[in-house]
């Protein structure tokens, strides 16, 4: 089965707030090599959805993927396509912000 991944707008505003955060405390040329590397590292999941895990205790079907120790993603199985719901930045409580979302 091939699927298809897609970046939500939620997702893809939490990656500019990752670059622009990256750009200050690095450079912009580093924050742009590091955001392009979570966007790849997202659209692989297209080839392979099911490498992340899962948090019952948080959703019973969201999974989550590390990125370099320096971010989390949520992203959820549909059918053929695979969602990204969401890009945290380390040491952010995603588990909080989860908590507060809805329309999962």
């Amino acid at each position: 089965m091939s699927f298809r991944a897609q970046i939500s707008p939620a997702a893809n505003r939490q990656l500019t707030e990752i670059q622009n955060y990256t750009a200050e405390a690095a450079s912009l040329r580093t924050a742009e090599r590091f955001t392009d590397d979570i966007i790849a590292r997202c659209e692989s999941l297209a080839e392979l959805p099911r490498r992340g895990w899962i948090r019952r205790d948080l959703h019973p079907s969201i999974y989550f993927l590390a990125f370099r120790r320096r971010a989390v993603v949520a992203y959820r199985i549909d059918g053929d396509h695979v969602t990204i719901l969401g890009i945290f930045r380390g040491g952010q409580d995603y588990e909080a912000i989860l908590a507060t979302w809805s329309g999962f």
